[in-house]
């Protein structure tokens, strides 16, 4: 007779954790602080800066917003995985010519019938 054992799950070690998302921490407040400065920094800001497309600019100012909450996930141990994918078990989106995006609820099958 054999017995069976379970494997543990593999986690990223604590170190790579922190270090990344000490990382994405540091470089969404440089991108923050860098994107608002010649944003709201007046003409001589914005002559520094020299050519920009004020378009990319603002979105990467607000990428900056999205490295700083992914960088903090990241140092708390978070996913963002398991709402997503609780959410998708009930809707189902689809998208065609005829009827363009639409969106239904599914109802979980239930096992057995």
């Amino acid at each position: 007779m054999s017995t069976a054992t379970v494997a543990r799950p593999r986690s990223r070690p604590a170190a790579g954790r922190w270090l990344l998302g000490g990382l994405a921490v540091v470089f969404g407040v440089a991108t923050l602080l860098e994107g608002g400065n010649v944003l709201w920094g007046g003409p001589d800001a914005r002559a520094e800066a020299g050519n920009v497309v004020p378009f990319v600019l603002m979105f990467n100012f607000g990428a900056g917003f999205a490295y700083v909450a992914g960088g903090l996930a990241t140092l708390l141990g978070r996913g963002w995985r398991s709402g997503w994918r609780e959410g998708s078990r009930y809707r189902r989106c689809s998208s065609s010519r005829r009827s363009g995006f639409t969106c239904s609820r599914a109802v979980p099958m239930r096992r057995g019938r």
